[in-house]
């Protein structure tokens, strides 16, 4: 509050739950004249502490008030809070979070030969099918129960190769989960890349365990590399995963390993799949520097 009337702001855009809350709720006192929020995600989701749903939605449902515009980066999310009474549709607008399109592009054609000389950088054994993980190593993405997909995959499939991309506060930990599970020898750890899709290209198959997004940008990602794709049916989920893979229930281990081996079995086939998700992202996720 102190801070918004030294400055005398004409627009306030607030971002994320906890901010968005209190950026709103400071704006209004302070009489910004105009009050935008962009929705990251959902403040309050199907698996969440119930009094904790509740609150955070009717909060929302207050703040919207007094908001001017509502950023989405989702249609999904857009309903999602429509359907929840949350605003009228004309203050929302879909803004998508964008994309190196043209990197993509390039990286979805790489020859047999390009996708050999990655492997063998990344110590990835040549003629082992990928199957591939990105995302913040945190439980909100589900990383633990990644590993146990892992695991059941590996069982049934001893020479996959499983890439987990990214860093967070949980690696350490994920990764002696890993040594607990047996399963060290199929798992690698990339840490935190700058040549993402680079590295992404060499996957034969994507998986997501999130609990919640607004709309991942790795599904958008791995949709337009033509990689298959095997998600948690979470919000946004379904804007990325169509006819390119396939969407289970959340938290349904089992049935997620079973999708990934079907697609493991036929790899020929499994890439024709994950081609037709290219056409599901256009050039609204273009990033433009």
């Amino acid at each position: 509050i102190k801070l918004l009337k030294k400055e005398k702001h004409h627009l306030l855009h607030t971002h994320q739950s906890k901010a968005g809350m209190i950026g709103r709720i400071a704006g209004k006192i302070v009489k910004v004249p105009v009050i935008f929020h962009t929705l990251h995600g959902p403040l309050f989701y199907k698996n969440q502490n119930i009094f904790l749903r509740n609150f955070y939605k009717f909060w929302e449902k207050i703040l919207t008030k007094f908001t001017d515009c509502i950023i989405s980066v989702g249609k999904d999310l857009r309903d999602y809070y429509l359907k929840e009474k949350i605003g009228d549709p004309e203050k929302y607008v879909i803004v998508r979070s964008p994309v190196h399109l043209e990197k993509l592009e390039k990286f979805s054609k790489l020859s047999k030969e390009e996708k050999i000389k990655i492997k063998k950088e990344l110590k990835v054994e040549v003629d082992n099918p990928v199957v591939g993980w990105v995302g913040r190593m945190e439980k909100e993405k589900g990383v633990f129960i990644a590993l146990e997909v892992a695991k059941k995959v590996i069982e049934r499939c001893p020479s996959v190769n499983f890439l987990f991309v990214g860093k967070g506060p949980l690696l350490g930990k994920i990764k002696e989960k890993a040594r607990e599970l047996n399963i060290e020898k199929n798992v690698k750890f990339l840490g935190f890349r700058k040549d993402i899709e680079r590295v992404m290209a060499i996957f034969d198959i994507l998986f997501s365990t999130s609990e919640r997004e607004g709309l991942s940008q790795v599904l958008v990602q791995g949709a337009k590399l033509g990689i298959p794709i095997v998600s948690f049916d979470i919000l946004g989920a379904k804007e990325m995963v169509k006819e390119n893979g396939f969407l289970v229930p959340f938290e349904n281990i089992s049935l997620m390993a079973e999708k990934i081996i079907s697609l493991l079995k036929d790899l020929k086939n499994a890439k024709i799949l994950g081609e037709k998700g290219k056409k599901l992202v256009g050039r609204e996720w273009e990033l433009k520097e």
